[in-house]
């Protein structure tokens, strides 16, 4: 607004951050106003920043208090008439015209009629100030908006107004909840819980942080670290929640429609195809099997009578394999037969689907999360003891040396004799006079022959933990392997190498992993593992193409003997039943490699998930023994600190000894634990004893 028509004594409106305020111009200072405002401050004012010049004149030689009270009166009059105005009733005039634009002094009169007064502008402009829906400010013009910016503009007002009033009702709730009451919940609670769940999860990283962290801080918590123990106060978390499972977005159960699917299990299917004969006669030991079919109609060895058993733990419910030994002439026939989910799961079915979603069975310490429902994968696919199950067999034929002279795959019907512990397991093994005693000779010389090619074997201590539904915690301590672990290893990768070259020697797109050798030499043998042996190595790779496979010491590799727990062994299923003539429900080489992309990045988040499970159990058995001492092993020497490993939990940790105190790598010591926080990953030892 130009100068000129200012002077002392003019009452004017200018904008302030808590709206149009009115004041008095006591006097011109060049291009500046000397101001006295409504609530008695007196400063210089930019001139051309004035907004409104009314048509009051006041005597500036009045008193401040005068004019403050002058000023007061002006402004309840204009907020008197400003609560009157209807802007709506103004855009629905204006908004249909062509205009370029209209003054405030013309709207005061199309809305109050020619007589409008200082005061009705004032009014007027205050009412456009506050409410900006329908107008938009253009230099001293008004311009109204188009009814769809309007329509936008209400619907979003609207939409603040009910977060706003659903953020009230929740914040009432929570601290109803808090004290112990269970009141109706309000509309919009779940979001806001949804709020407080992903700022404990996710903590800074949470895309809704800033409106998570303003509740959290109205009621009253510390952010970050406050919300997962309210929402345990409130009963949506457990005090065992495991947060990463929910950060991986790891799903936890299946649909109705999954579940009802999986409950179909495996259809039993019409008799034998007259192609069957030629793959009976592949089968010589102990006399032709019959043949039988499958789903489809798919021609299938009969191996109901073959004494094969599964080695498993326990608990293990989800069981994919089992083993078999025939003796021939010169030397031995070793079955190794594999679940055949594939035949239950048809390639691109809702299940299927899940399947690739999720990509790994996830093994943690106080729950199992299975990749296909449990009516397939703990029942209908799992080779469970004296039941008929559809199985993917492979027979490998070695002489007494176990150098395999022949194999062949074939898709069978097995039913397993007897489901074995690996204790069990052993004590067959170690019985000379037991039909599978033989596989625990068989199986060294397998290992002898990797370890020739290179292979690297290293011994690995293994603590399983284990948690009740009373949350008991139980640990077992594994070290070295038995008989029955070497058999189960040894012949799992004699099945893995054996789909590998029946891929590669067929041009098949396979799933082969494959490991480059490292940059440095790594003598071969067995051995216990290292640390520095572990910095070493490469990591595997996946792909569609043959390679070597540096630390089995094999030329080619396909993992498929886990098809109910690794999707890429139940694609490794798929690909072998195509080769083998099977029907067309293989891969191309590209949808094989976008079956390995998906599935890398599910196995990753459920890896971080395991990690996590077992840390955080540990350290919740370990907080209940602060204080007591435990063997410890220097695992490296670090600048001012060691790396420890705390033998009885085969738990890696960073210790500060004693001033003074100096260890070497391997050195044995005896901690203490000092401080545990399970939910934090915390835990500090200090040492206890000295050396041991």
């Amino acid at each position: 607004m130009a100068v000129a028509p200012l002077r002392a004594g003019a009452v004017i409106e200018f904008k302030d951050k808590k709206g149009i305020l009115l004041a008095i111009c006591k006097r011109l200072e060049g291009t500046s106003l000397r101001l006295l405002t409504e609530s008695g401050k007196e400063f210089s004012y930019p001139a051309d920043k004035v907004a409104h010049v009314t048509s009051h004149m006041l005597d500036p030689t009045l008193s401040d208090p005068h004019l403050k009270e002058r000023l007061a009166a002006i402004r309840d009059r204009v907020l008197g008439v400003a609560g009157s105005i209807e802007l709506a009733d103004l855009w629905e005039f204006f908004s249909g015209s062509e205009t370029d634009g209209i003054t405030l002094e013309e709207m005061a009169r199309t809305y109050f009629g020619e007589s409008t007064g200082s005061d009705h502008q004032s009014a007027l402009l205050r009412a456009l100030h506050d409410d900006p829906l329908y107008f938009k400010k253009k230099g001293e013009l008004y311009v109204p908006k188009p009814a769809e910016a309007v329509a936008e503009t209400r619907r979003q007002l609207a939409e603040q107004d009910r977060r706003q009033r659903e953020r009230g009702d929740a914040l009432a709730w929570f601290r109803a909840a808090r004290l112990g009451h269970t009141p109706p919940r309000p509309e919009g609670l779940e979001r806001h819980i949804d709020l407080l769940r992903g700022l404990a999860i996710h903590r800074e990283d949470f895309a809704g942080y800033t409106e998570a962290a303003g509740l959290l801080h109205e009621l009253g918590e510390e952010v970050p670290d406050g919300a997962f123990g309210f929402l345990v106060e409130i009963g949506d978390f457990g005090p065992d929640e495991n947060l990463m499972l929910l950060k991986e977005g790891i799903p936890t159960g299946f649909s109705p429609e999954l579940v009802a699917a999986a409950n179909e299990g495996l259809a039993a299917s019409p008799v034998v195809l007259e192609a069957a004969a030629a793959l009976a006669s592949l089968y010589v030991p102990g006399g032709s099997p019959q043949l039988t079919c499958g789903p489809g109609g798919l021609p299938r060895l009969d191996l109901q009578e073959l004494p094969a058993i599964s080695v498993d733990d326990s608990e293990t419910r989800d069981i994919d394999d089992a083993l078999s030994l025939e003796r021939l002439a010169d030397g031995f026939r070793i079955g190794v037969h594999i679940a055949d989910l594939s035949a239950a799961v048809p390639k691109d079915s809702p299940l299927d689907r899940e399947a690739f979603r999720r990509a790994t069975t996830v093994y943690l310490p106080d729950r199992t999360i299975p990749m296909i429902p449990e009516a397939i994968s703990h029942e209908a696919a799992s080779l469970l003891s004296g039941q008929p199950r559809l199985a993917l067999s492979l027979f490998a034929d070695v002489d007494t040396e176990a150098r395999l002279r022949s194999f062949f795959f074939s898709p069978s019907v097995l039913r397993v004799e007897r489901a074995a512990t690996y204790e069990e397991a052993a004590e067959m093994l170690e019985d000379p006079a037991h039909p599978l005693a033989p596989l625990g000779a068989l199986a060294s010389k397998l290992r002898e022959q990797r370890i020739g090619r290179g292979a690297r074997v290293f011994e690995r201590a293994e603590l399983k933990i284990r948690v009740a539904p009373d949350g008991t915690i139980t640990l077992k301590k594994r070290q070295g392997e038995s008989v029955a672990d070497v058999v189960v290893s040894e012949l799992m990768i004699l099945a893995n190498q054996c789909a590998g070259v029946f891929c590669a020697g067929r041009a098949v797109a396979a799933v082969y992993r494959v490991q480059p050798p490292p940059q440095e030499e790594i003598a071969a043998g067995a051995g216990a593992v290292s640390r520095r042996f572990l910095t070493m190595v490469k990591k595997i790779q996946v792909q569609t193409s043959p390679g070597p496979h540096w630390g089995l010491g094999l030329e080619s590799y396909a993992q498929m003997t886990s098809p109910i727990r690794r999707y890429l062994d139940l694609v490794m299923h798929r690909q072998l039943r195509r080769a083998l003539g099977e029907g067309d429900s293989g891969y191309t080489e590209d949808a094989l490699r976008e079956a390995i992309g998906g599935a890398e990045s599910a196995v990753e988040a459920a890896h971080n998930t395991q990690r996590w499970s077992n840390k955080y159990w540990l350290l919740k058995y370990l907080s209940g023994r602060v204080g007591e001492p435990t063997p410890a092993v220097i695992q490296e020497v670090r600048d001012e600190s060691y790396l420890v490993q705390l033998t009885d939990y085969l738990f890696d940790i960073p210790f500060y000894p004693p001033p003074g105190r100096k260890y070497q790598v391997g050195d044995l010591l005896e901690v203490r634990v000092k401080a545990v926080d399970p939910r934090k990953g915390l835990l500090k030892v200090q040492e206890a004893g000295g050396r041991r």
